[in-house]
Parts: C-alpha cells; structure tokens; sequence
C-alpha cells in the first residue's frame, strides 16, 4: 500500500517543477497536450485490464471527451 501511495507523492511532487521547464520551450497548450496525451496512455493501458474497448472509435470518443474538460 506504501508504493503507490509514494509514487502518487513522487509524480504530483514532480509536475510543477516538469511543467514550470517544460514552459521555457513550449507553449502552455503544447504542454497541456502532452500532458493530456500521456495521461490518456497509461489511462489506456490500465483499463484494457479491466475492459477492451469494443471499438477504436469508442477510444477516440473518450479521448475528444478528455479534452473537452479543458478550461482556457
């Protein structure tokens, strides 16, 4: 139980300082991408274990409603 509560710890740490470098080459959209994009891939990769996606166009439908919850 103590893992993953370090490594939630370690990673929520980590994100401003990433974000903070990752601003003085990019652009605040392109890191808000990036971020949602690695996000939607281990998101992926851990409900495939739980249910496979009938459908790659049920996948995409997912990731646009990801994106939608985006404030500007």
């Amino acid at each position: 139980m103590a893992l993953p509560v370090l490594f939630t710890i370690t990673v929520w740490g980590t994100a401003f300082a990433a974000t903070k470098t990752l601003l003085n080459h990019y652009d605040a959209l392109q890191v808000m991408l990036m971020r949602f994009f690695i996000a939607w891939v281990v998101l992926s990769m851990l409900t495939r274990k739980i249910e496979k996606p009938k459908r790659v166009r049920d996948e995409l439908g997912i990731f646009a409603l990801s994106l939608s919850g985006i404030t500007f």
